[in-house]
């Protein structure tokens, strides 16, 4: 038998997915198979019996500390390959992990630059994902000591926090609880596990086998701040009105309303924006009628060809002023432009809107 291998740079060519005895063909950008054995990966991926990842209380996994560098690359790889492909991976990794991917050492966890008791919370969230017990625990002892309690004082020494600390026989007092409790989180979070996180790092970064022309993966994601790259991976990130009111260029100026042919003192964009963020018209539904997107793509809406949904007034009249008589908003997907009549009215703007992307399927408010 022909030995078979597979280069780093093949990995990142055109995924067609079939799965044997079933039918159905996988539809490119449309998640369908792919998604699928996507979604299979990162579910077997942190399975216990693979010894690469390790939850607590069915947390958020991080890499396990003896667990194989080499594997642990690979791993890597396809979480770049998932990214690059826009095939979310689930909830089931770490936050933190993805700060160790694209900062040093987590920075934006640990960061040395905030006040002490900013250290202090901003360590404990992070943990808290990982192991909420013992992020509890720690709590509750810089709390009792930062109080005075003296139900804790002297109770602990620094070397159950932190095994092989420096001074580690000494008490934790008030006086270095707050740095204990950072350097324990870190302990739990990085320090025991630093092999196998750079490892994971290692494959992740591999972006001159991408493509031709490589993506500075790391570059594009840096931007988004930790909540906004878990919704973007993670697939809920449409959930959140402020992302999907990124991907609209909003006409703000005069003359960026008059270039859409908005008429003057027009209201009908700051409406919509306010349906979108008070969550009366979904911002998941919203996205998928006006761009046939499912998520969105990472860099957002300006990355991509057709850039970001652009907002035009319908100049079509029904001879009337009553506006629940004006035709519905009308998305044409493949140029993510959305058409919209004058509408003045929270309640009859999120009505037609409702209705026309309740009937997207049915194409009468989609011209692609």
């Amino acid at each position: 038998m022909r030995a078979f291998t597979v280069s780093r740079q093949d990995l990142f060519k055109r995924t067609d997915v079939s799965f044997e005895g079933e039918d159905g063909q996988d539809m490119a950008g449309d998640g369908g198979l792919s998604q699928d054995m996507y979604a299979s990966f990162w579910r077997a991926v942190i399975d216990k019996d693979l010894s690469l990842f390790e939850s607590i209380d069915q947390g958020c996994a991080l890499p396990a500390c003896d667990a194989s560098e080499e594997r642990l690359e690979l791993v890597g790889l396809f979480l770049c390959k998932s990214i690059v492909d826009e095939k979310l991976i689930g909830r089931s990794l770490c936050p933190f992990l993805f700060e160790v991917l694209l900062d040093d050492v987590g920075a934006r966890s640990f960061d040395t630059s905030r006040p002490m008791h900013e250290q202090v919370n901003h360590a404990l969230a992070a943990l808290e994902d990982f192991d909420w017990r013992k992020a509890k625990s720690f709590r509750e002892v810089y709390e009792g000591l930062t109080r005075g309690e003296e139900s804790f004082d002297g109770c602990y020494s620094i070397e159950e926090f932190v095994p092989g600390e420096p001074d580690g026989e000494q008490p934790v007092t008030a006086a270095n609880v707050a740095a204990t409790i950072v350097k324990a989180c870190k302990e739990v979070l990085y320090s025991s596990r630093e092999k196998p996180l750079l490892a994971l790092r290692k494959g992740f970064s591999t972006r001159e086998f991408i493509t031709k022309e490589p993506i500075d993966l790391r570059a594009i994601l840096l931007p988004f701040t930790t909540p906004d790259l878990l919704m973007l991976v993670q697939g809920r990130g449409v959930d959140g009105a402020e992302l999907v009111e990124s991907c609209i260029e909003w006409p703000e100026s005069l003359k960026a309303s008059m270039m859409a042919n908005f008429p003057p003192g027009s209201t009908t964009a700051q409406v919509l924006r306010a349906l979108l963020r008070d969550g009366d018209v979904s911002a998941a539904d919203f996205l998928h009628w006006s761009t046939g997107r499912r998520e969105v793509p990472f860099g957002g809406l300006v990355a991509t060809e057709r850039q970001q949904i652009k907002l035009r007034f319908n100049e079509a009249t029904v001879g009337s002023a009553d506006e629940s008589r004006s035709p519905l908003p009308q998305a044409r997907t493949c140029v993510h432009t959305v058409t919209l009549c004058n509408f003045s009215s929270h309640a009859v703007l999120r009505e037609k809107l409702l209705t026309a992307i309740v009937h997207r399927e049915e194409g009468f408010t989609r011209d692609d």
